[in-house]
């Protein structure tokens, strides 16, 4: 093998690394974005589950109306 192909081939080589680790970083990032979308999306959901169980709790001890502002005072 000459200098000339082998050095060839190590250039390819390095390039094609350098691909595989942009892939990576590409991969990364997107994952990253689709789970600050997620929390997002699903964060008011979960607060209506928490307020919502938080008022069956209240309503042991006082009346709805005033469940329903203790729990949102309390979560919001």
């Amino acid at each position: 093998m000459s200098y000339q192909k082998f050095f060839i081939m190590m250039l390819k080589n390095k390039e094609s690394i350098r691909i595989s680790k942009m892939k990576k970083l590409l991969g990364i990032i997107v994952v990253i974005i689709i789970l600050f979308l997620a929390r997002t999306i699903y964060s008011d959901h979960n607060l209506k589950k928490v307020i919502g169980a938080c008022i069956l709790a209240q309503t042991q001890t006082s009346s709805i109306e005033e469940a329903k502002q203790i729990c949102v005072d309390k979560f919001k």
